[in-house]
């Protein structure tokens, strides 16, 4: 069965949050870019049910189109994705599925505080990055469809909500910044919102869709940095950008 993701690519999605889910370990998998090299995967994708029949935790009645999901995978380093699978029988599916449960939990509580300390340090770092795109028309940001429909529309998921509902803890700061920045800058907003509307044709284009299109414009958004905060005022400008203007797509009007 043809995998159907890149593992570089959805490993570095996941930012900062890409730690070992194995219990205590919390390893980081991504290295972070230095001068001389970009960002680099260190980790691996491990499948809770294997990926084949005959493999570690292999299962032939698991549904072949299941085993490339979301839910069945975890993040693991380089060790302990060996262990587990060169010792199934002691670190078994339930195992797996716990520790992707705990690993969640973990990693919400670490974006959920990363987003209540954000300053505007972080957010001027972010938007600083998105905003050499040309200004859109003069309406830049134009009424909110309610979130609810608008992600129900483009098919994302209660774990993107997730995302948003973090994100919107700092809607009025956000907000604020935009503003103040507006002020002597008449054009940014504009140019924000460009910006993201250009990077989502563009992952449009290669065939991104759903959750993974979010994420990756939040991992943009952050600049592919492993760094907590830069992640999550990549979260929170997303968040918000998501909310007052159609930077996913518009459900039509009836």
């Amino acid at each position: 069965m043809a995998r159907s993701y890149s593992q570089r690519d959805l490993k570095l999605l996941w930012g900062a949050n890409a730690k070992c889910a194995f219990p205590d370990c919390r390893a980081p998998l991504v290295a972070p870019a230095t001068e001389s090299d970009d960002a680099q995967v260190v980790g691996k994708i491990a499948h809770i049910v294997g990926h084949s029949d005959d493999g570690p935790r292999g299962d032939p009645d698991f549904p072949p189109s299941e085993r490339e999901k979301p839910d069945n995978v975890l993040l693991l380093c380089g060790n302990h994705h060996d262990l587990v699978d060169v010792q199934p029988n002691t670190y078994t599916v339930d195992d797996l599925r716990r520790w992707k449960a705990d690993h969640a939990a973990w990693a919400e509580r670490a974006l959920s505080e990363a987003v209540v300390a954000l300053t505007f340090k972080e957010l001027e770092q972010v938007s600083a990055a998105l905003v050499s795109t040309p200004p859109g028309p003069p309406s830049d940001l134009t009424p909110p469809t309610p979130p609810a429909e608008k992600m129900s529309h483009n098919d994302l998921t209660h774990e993107i909500a997730t995302y948003y509902q973090i994100g919107q803890l700092r809607f009025a700061d956000i907000e604020t910044f935009i503003s103040d920045t507006s002020a002597w800058d008449p054009t940014f907003g504009a140019r924000l919102k460009a910006g993201f509307q250009e990077r989502y044709a563009e992952l449009r284009e290669k065939g991104l869709r759903g959750d993974d299109l979010y994420v990756a414009l939040v991992n943009w958004a952050s600049g592919g940095s492993a760094d907590l905060p830069r992640q999550a005022a990549g979260v929170a400008i997303v968040s918000y950008l998501f909310h007052v203007c159609d930077i996913f797509d518009p459900v039509p009007q009836t």
